[in-house]
């Protein structure tokens, strides 16, 4: 009974340190998903204190964050100049074949974002 008595305790134990790491786990998990809000929208700042159309910048920004991620990470607009970004839009609009409706939306967000925040540092390279 002894012997029993202490198996029930390790499993007790046990199940005690899997729900432990389950918890950290899942601690661990919600915090890398507020974490990568937070850097989207840095990377892609969000629409609602950008000048211009707002349905015309919620479609640029979706495309921005979503057709270009398909492909390769969400890089930040400001990484960018818009000179760089005059070369990188309609080549990669090419490349995703994007409309034109939504190759002028996404050029609209970029400009309103690079307008939102001018200076930012600009040292990313063309052709992401």
């Amino acid at each position: 009974m002894t012997t029993e008595k202490s198996a029930s305790q390790q499993n007790k134990s046990l199940s005690g340190k899997s729900r432990g790491f389950g918890r950290a786990v899942g601690l661990g998990l919600l915090l890398a998903s507020l974490t990568g809000c937070a850097s989207l929208d840095t990377a892609a700042p969000p629409t609602a204190a950008l000048a211009g159309p707002a349905n015309t910048l919620a479609s640029g920004r979706a495309l921005y964050v979503g057709r270009c991620a398909k492909c390769h990470a969400v890089e930040p607009v400001h990484d960018y100049s818009p000179a760089q970004w005059a070369t990188i839009i309609p080549d990669m609009a090419e490349r995703t074949k994007l409309t034109p409706a939504e190759t002028a939306d996404l050029q609209t967000y970029v400009d309103a974002v690079l307008r939102a925040h001018p200076g930012r540092g600009t040292s990313g390279s063309p052709g992401m």
